[in-house]
């Protein structure tokens, strides 16, 4: 084994761990996006069901007597 072909095994080798690295990030960030996406969408049917009423019950309260 020669020079040029070290190098060139060497070259082949930093180029697929930064093929892994960068597939590895991509993860990362769709899942980032993935917990943040239904994170907001939570908080937003959360809001829509407290502005719409929608948990008022039907239980009549209490009369309070003096």
């Amino acid at each position: 084994m020669d020079s040029a072909d070290f190098l060139f095994e060497e070259y082949k080798h930093l180029t697929d761990s930064f093929l892994r690295n960068e597939e590895h990030g991509k993860r990362q960030v769709n899942l980032f996006l993935t917990l943040t996406t239904t994170v907001i969408g939570a908080f937003a049917v959360i809001k829509e069901i407290f502005n719409t009423g929608c948990l008022k019950t039907k239980i009549p309260m209490k009369k309070e007597f003096n």
